[in-house]
């Protein structure tokens, strides 16, 4: 129960900071920025 709480606290700031870094790599790269987001997006979510 404590780590459930944990998570529905934490998640938000997780994607508020992937969210960040992702704009941060489209504006740097722009579409290698936006395929580079799509690789890290398919590692994350094979963990």
């Amino acid at each position: 129960m404590i780590f459930e709480h944990f998570l529905e606290i934490i998640v938000p700031y997780i994607a508020g900071a992937l969210e960040a870094v992702g704009v941060f790599i489209i504006a740097l790269a722009g579409i290698k920025g936006i395929y580079l987001l799509k690789i890290i997006l398919i590692l994350v979510m094979k963990k």
